[in-house]
C-alpha cells in the first residue's frame, strides 16, 4: 500500500513539475510585461499582457518589448544560445529570425525553423518568440 501511495505522489510530483516548467514564460527574467499569444496563426492569434512572473498555459508563444539600450541582437542571440536564421529589412526596420534548442516554440518560416524574432525598430526593441505577432 504505501508503494502505491509514494508511487503515486511521485508521478504527481514529476506531473507538476513539468508542467510548471513547460508553462513558465521564455521571457519572465527580461521584462515586467510579456504579451503572450494564444493561435498559431498571427491574423486570428489574440494577445494577453501579463506581469513576467505568470504562466504560459496553452499559450502559442510571446513578446516583450524593450528600449534600444536594452540589449543588442547579437546580445540576445548569446542570450538564448540561438543562430540567426535570416534577417529583413523594412521600411519600419530590420528583423532577425534566429533558432534556439533551448526554446520550446517552433515556426517553419520558408522551409527554415525558427524561434526567436528580433525586431530593431526606430525607438525600441521587439523580441518575441517563435515569430512577433501583430505590430513590431
Amino acid at each position: 500500500m504505501f508503494k502505491k501511495i509514494f508511487f503515486t505522489l511521485a508521478f504527481v510530483t514529476l506531473l507538476i513539475s513539468f508542467t510548471v516548467v513547460y508553462a513558465t514564460p521564455v521571457f519572465n527574467k527580461k521584462s515586467e510585461e510579456i504579451t503572450f499569444y494564444y493561435g498559431s496563426n498571427s491574423s486570428l492569434s489574440t494577445e494577453k499582457a501579463a506581469s513576467g512572473s505568470a504562466f504560459s498555459f496553452n499559450a502559442y508563444g510571446e513578446c516583450y518589448k524593450t528600449g534600444k539600450d536594452g540589449a543588442s541582437v547579437s546580445e540576445i542571440l548569446s542570450e538564448f544560445g540561438a543562430t540567426l536564421v535570416f534577417n529583413e529589412r523594412i521600411e519600419e526596420g530590420e528583423s532577425f529570425y534566429a533558432y534556439s534548442p533551448r526554446i520550446r516554440y517552433l515556426k517553419v518560416i520558408s522551409g527554415k525553423r525558427v524561434n526567436l524574432h528580433v525586431f530593431v525598430g526606430k525607438t525600441q526593441i521587439t523580441v518575441g518568440t517563435p515569430i512577433i505577432f501583430g505590430s513590431f
